[in-house]
């Protein structure tokens, strides 16, 4: 048998094609181009995938593991040759989920053919651990089909014949009878012989339980009916007293409705309210006024300060604005054009001097008088002009209160003077704003007193003493509101004592005085029900009691008892003679063990030999479990494969592997043998050799070697036999 070509949607493999031949193949790829994936592909489309297998902790079960990374439902081909036939495996995913599940197997003919262990003639764990080597996985362990196979054909030749599984039938048959962890036959007849036992013993039991029960239940109906009539005698007498206070309550209402007629002409919390409201708005109106008044009384007087000033200003104090700057406008000007001097004069005076004095040289010297008389005069005129402009400015001086005064110290008096005057104004006029904010907020004042006042009149107040006036009245609405109250809870009181006293007078028993008890209404209720609830009570144990009878014969269950006892010792005896049975199949299924090892031990020595170039030509398998040491030859000290190489283990495993296919492996299927890198770890000498060998083994069975290396294909790159693919 032997693949032809695989379709798939599996995994990274994207609608991915791959033709095979029969004999060897190399599939060389880089990692993650889909060795791993191709092989656990093929498994799959021989043996399924599983749908119960969850994720765990460092697992990923193969449902999900290979989901197709394109996002679409899985989908598998397979076309393989079985002799002269042609087989199509064909696995789609079921409606329910995307894993592939539904398969379908034609011959080239459309006949249905087999799939599975039917095809390969072995099971999924047969093929798992000889033909089938996985990523890392070329080490083997034990399971229960690859067992058996090999002890059947051990020891008889016939793989449907084994003696463990003999063994396992009797041990089901046994634990049927007797199970390790309890239950089965003889348990269970053990305790149907014990259950009517105690049933019989119960029995007895519960007829002495159901006899003391009655007895109980007659005595408390007894005390039931004496508590019942001491309990209407003390409601009779609660009645009688209630009604006195009933009465008592009614006069208690009315004597709170006349104190409510009392106190009506008291304010009412809204009229409280509403007076408090009004004085904190007095209150307030108050404040604001003092606050004006202040600031009034503050305005004024810088007011009568600025006048003060205005009034002592050096030149212009009490002027207004027009004649303040008219009087410097004059000042400026006095200074700018000072009085003349008479100048006219003193040049008269000068060139008639000359004239004189010209005159006296040419025409006679009396004339010189004249000219020293008008020289005279030229400078009394000069003297008298220059005294009057220094009277002027030293006059300046004085009145703007600045020595050497200039147009310049007239203008900044003039400016300092109007700024005073502007400042005079805005106080005049902030002033004046006050005493209107003054005058209002005084007549707001007045109408709140006024509205206290209609308030407080009814109730003989005044504001004019507004913490008094305050405090009786909050006395008095606390009065008229207590007074509410206590009416209220004379109300409710008297309603509950009505409530209570609904019990006709005429319903009441006759009784005696000597029969009045001396417990209260509420104790003897309270035994009354601790009375009902225990007659209850023994009235449902009496009911139990019965119903653990009904249907129960005595003499019948003897009987069965005695019938189970001897079924007992029958299964007992059987139970022994399986246990027997058991340990002699034991005993044989261990010899029939050792067995199978030689034959094994033998083709895994021929092979390991042929693989390590003969460095190790023993090898030993200990146990079902397939554990192994090795020997350099018989006489050697055997050594552990603990001791071993990494390369050397891997060998001594693969060796294991195709000595258990040559040995169990049905030979007319020869199924497809798959490596997935199992000689990553071979050096390349045992690489040659182990291809060398595989090419002679792939002359009886097709055998698919993936690798991620280019060494094997380049081993048989001259070789046509060989089908070299590169993925």
């Amino acid at each position: 048998m032997w693949i032809k070509k695989l379709y798939a949607n599996f995994g990274n493999l994207n609608n991915k094609t791959l033709d095979l031949a029969p004999g060897l193949n190399i599939v060389s790829g880089k990692n993650e181009s889909g060795k791993s994936t191709w092989s656990a592909f093929i498994r799959t489309m021989f043996f399924g995938i599983s749908t119960k297998e969850k994720a765990k902790q460092g697992f990923i079960p193969d449902k999900e593991k290979y989901l197709p990374w394109n996002g679409s439902s899985m989908y598998g081909k397979m076309e393989l040759c079985r002799g002269e036939d042609e087989i199509t495996i064909e696995r789609t995913p079921s409606r329910s989920g995307a894993v592939l599940t539904k398969e379908e197997a034609t011959t080239s003919k459309g006949e249905p053919a087999p799939t599975g262990e039917e095809l390969l003639g072995i099971a999924k764990g047969v093929y798992e651990r000889t033909a089938f080597i996985g990523q890392s996985g070329i080490t083997i362990d034990g399971d229960k089909d690859t067992e058996k196979r090999i002890l059947s054909i051990a020891s008889s030749g016939d793989e449907t014949i084994s003696a463990s599984e003999v063994i396992s039938r009797l041990e089901k048959r046994r634990r049927t009878l007797r199970a390790p962890r309890g239950g089965g036959i003889i348990p269970d007849l053990q305790a149907e012989i014990s259950a009517l036992s105690d049933a019989i013993e119960v029995s007895r039991v519960t007829e002495n339980e159901i006899s003391a029960a009655e007895e109980s239940l007659e005595v408390t109906s007894k005390r039931i009916k004496e508590v019942s009539r001491a309990l209407l005698i003390a409601k009779a007498e609660s009645h009688r007293a209630r009604h006195g206070v009933i009465d008592e309550a009614k006069r208690n209402v009315l004597d709170k409705e006349e104190k409510i007629k009392q106190v009506s002409s008291l304010p009412t919390r809204e009229v409280y309210d509403n007076f408090i409201g009004k004085k904190s708005e007095l209150e307030s109106l108050l404040l604001d006024s003092e606050k004006n008044s202040f600031s009034l009384r503050e305005a004024e007087a810088k007011q009568i300060s600025l006048k003060e000033a205005a009034a002592e200003f050096p030149a212009f104090g009490g002027m207004g604005v027009d004649l303040a700057e008219k009087t410097a406008e004059e000042d400026i000007a006095r200074l700018e054009n000072p009085p003349s001097r008479k100048s006219g004069l003193v040049i008269l005076c000068l060139v008639l001097a000359l004239a004189s004095g010209v005159a006296s040289v040419l025409i006679s010297p009396f004339i010189a008088i004249a000219s020293v008389l008008f020289l005279g005069f030229s400078a009394a005129f000069f003297f008298l002009s220059k005294k009057k402009c220094d009277n002027e400015k030293s006059n300046l001086a004085r009145k703007y209160g600045i020595i050497g005064c200039t147009p310049s110290h007239i203008r900044n008096s003039l400016s300092e003077y109007m700024s005073l005057l502007s400042e005079l104004e805005a106080s005049q006029r902030k002033a004046e704003a006050l005493r209107e904010k003054t005058a209002s907020a005084k007549a707001a004042a007045d109408i709140r007193v006024r509205d206290i006042n209609e308030l407080l009149s009814p109730f003989k107040l005044s504001a004019d003493d507004l913490p008094a006036s305050q405090e009786k009245m909050k006395l008095d609405m606390l009065l008229r509101e207590r007074a509410n109250a206590d009416l209220l809870s004379a109300k409710i009181r008297l309603e509950a004592l009505l409530q209570g006293a609904e019990t006709d007078s005429a319903s009441l028993p006759e009784y005696s005085p000597e029969e009045i008890p001396v417990e209260s209404e509420e104790e003897l209720s309270d035994l009354l029900e601790n009375l009902e609830l225990r007659r209850k009570n023994l009235e449902i144990t009496l009911a139990s009691l019965r119903e653990r009878l009904r249907g129960f014969n005595r003499a019948d269950a003897e009987k069965k008892v005695s019938a189970l006892s001897l079924e007992e010792e029958k299964q007992t005896f059987l139970y022994d003679a399986l246990s027997l049975a058991m340990d002699t199949l034991d005993a044989s299924d261990r010899e029939l063990k050792s067995r199978f090892s030689p034959e094994v031990e033998k083709r895994a020595s021929e092979i390991f030999k042929a693989l390590t170039g003969g460095s190790f030509e023993v090898v030993r398998v200990l146990g079902s479990d397939f554990d192994m040491n090795v020997s350099e030859n018989a006489a050697s000290v055997p050594r552990d494969k603990l001791y071993l190489s990494r390369g050397t283990y891997d060998e001594l495993y693969l060796a294991l592997r195709l000595a258990l296919c040559d040995t169990i492996l049905p030979e007319n299927e020869s199924p497809p043998m798959i490596l997935d890198d199992a000689l990553v770890n071979f050096d390349d000498e045992r690489t040659e050799r182990t291809l060398r060998y595989l090419k002679e083994l792939s002359e009886k069975r097709q055998i698919i070697l993936f690798t991620c290396h280019t060494r094997e294909a380049k081993f048989f790159e001259d070789d046509a036999e060989v089908n070299k693919i590169s993925l």
